[in-house]
């Protein structure tokens, strides 16, 4: 009679969970005003600097000049002002244009049409991506903010919390490709939320802390972990906002397709580029590790996104979903031997190199077993 009744606890918290997770809806809301002010400006060739300055005061800009300043200090709100209105004049900046409103200035008709597509209809694009959003979300729902800019280095970016900023100059006439860019990197607020809610914090490189360790092992273990999660934090995005949901828009979405089918084509590639990556990060002399960060997640199609959305697809299609949304708050060592032991079950999936395989092993083993 006892086991029966524990039957039925057990029975009813496990609908109680499934009904969490296919409840959990997030609270999202998408800012044009700042993107919308900039193109805008850019179309009045009598642009004043007063007016121009004006703009730094908008949120979403000023989240855009500080990030910027990370890249220089001298790209801050001054020259913002000359930038934007140097574009408007369609005059030439004296060096260079770091924030890129040419760029956008030229392409100004589509990015006005791709904005009115998400003022259109803010209910439906929010529903769009809290759907891919929630079926991986662990937790309580969040509230998420996403910004449209138009301008800058940046795809787009982060400052922290539960916001992103997407430079919708670089999508021109595609707005389901915003909208895809823009699950991707909400995501990473609700991974961030997520380890938050814990007590926990996400396990960044930082220089100081790999220093700080007397022993090359404990640098060594150090930087693999913190590679790996990389590797779980840009996968799962990767997955969530998924490219190949980029369907018949045009060029970005095109090139953004294709790379990532090319890369999935290549799992021997992949592969080789984690193994020597970690190798690099622990060898006698290592490289530093924002160099082999760089190459993998950096630059031409950032290939480890594509080994993550690879390992995180095979997860979710042997393991589940549910094991999916654990692992958005573990580690990246229980990423990564999650599909080690897959490809131990499935001879068929790519596997990892054997370097790969003993790194891990030696970075992931708690100390003392």
């Amino acid at each position: 009679m006892e086991r029966l009744r524990l039957a039925g606890v057990a029975l009813a918290f496990a609908i109680v969970f499934l009904w969490h997770w296919e409840a959990l809806a997030h609270d999202i809301t998408i800012d044009t005003s700042a993107a919308e002010a900039v193109v805008e400006a850019l179309g009045n060739p009598q642009l004043t600097e007063a007016e121009a300055r004006r703009l730094t005061q908008l949120p979403a800009n000023r989240a855009l000049i500080q990030r910027m300043t990370n890249y220089a200090p001298n790209l801050g709100e001054d020259r913002f002002v000359i930038e934007l209105v140097a574009s408007a004049h369609h005059q030439a900046v004296n060096d260079r244009g770091y924030y890129r409103f040419d760029q956008v200035r030229d392409n100004r008709d589509a990015v006005i049409r791709t904005i009115a597509a998400f003022k259109r209809d803010p209910a439906g694009n929010a529903t769009w991506i809290d759907q891919r959003l929630a079926p991986f979300s662990p937790g309580r729902p969040l509230r998420l903010q996403g910004f449209l800019i138009a301008g800058g280095r940046p795809t787009g970016f982060t400052l922290g919390g539960p916001s992103f900023y997407l430079n919708i100059g670089r999508f021109g006439d595609e707005p389901l490709a915003a909208r895809v860019t823009l699950a991707h990197e909400l995501f990473h607020a609700v991974q961030s939320e997520a380890l938050r809610s814990m007590g926990r914090s996400e396990d960044e490189f930082q220089l100081t802390r790999y220093q700080s360790f007397d022993s090359r092992m404990e640098r060594n273990r150090y930087a693999v972990r913190a590679y790996l999660t990389n590797l779980l934090q840009e996968g799962l995005a990767h997955y969530v906002g998924d490219p190949m949901l980029m369907a018949n828009e045009g060029p970005y979405s095109r090139s953004t397709r294709d790379q990532l089918q090319g890369l999935l084509a290549r799992p021997e590639l992949l592969a080789g580029l984690l193994e020597v990556s970690l190798v690099a990060i622990t060898a006698d002399r290592p490289a530093a590790f924002q160099d082999a960060y760089g190459v993998g997640f950096y630059g031409w199609a950032s290939p480890m996104y594509a080994l993550g959305y690879q390992i995180a697809k095979a997860i979710d299609e042997r393991r589940g979903r549910q094991r999916l949304r654990e692992l958005v708050v573990g580690s990246g060592c229980d990423f990564v031997n999650e599909y080690l032991m897959l490809t131990r079950e499935d001879t068929g999936l790519p596997p990892l190199g054997p370097e790969t395989r003993r790194l891990v092993g030696e970075a992931c083993r708690e100390p003392g077993t």
